[in-house]
């Protein structure tokens, strides 16, 4: 049981790495989700397409940081 719950673990973490960190959220579907995909979110429907288009419609989460900013103004 212990085993399993690791397991589970680790690919929760790799889920979420792939989707955010890798900003790959269409691969992080096909790899850790099953045939059916219920969205626990009641402002987002059920499926894999409707997941994927959320997590891409708020780029913001998805988005790189820049090193450096393409302006010089600074907030002081």
């Amino acid at each position: 049981m212990l085993d399993r719950l690791e397991q589970n673990k680790k690919n929760a973490m790799a889920f979420y790495d792939l989707m955010f960190n890798q900003s790959k959220p269409a691969e992080a579907i096909e790899k850790y989700v099953g045939d059916v995909y219920i969205q626990h979110n009641p402002h987002v429907a059920d499926g894999e397409e409707a997941f994927i288009d959320y997590v891409v419609e708020h780029w913001d989460v998805l988005q790189e940081v820049p090193e450096t900013s393409a302006n010089n103004n600074t907030m002081f």
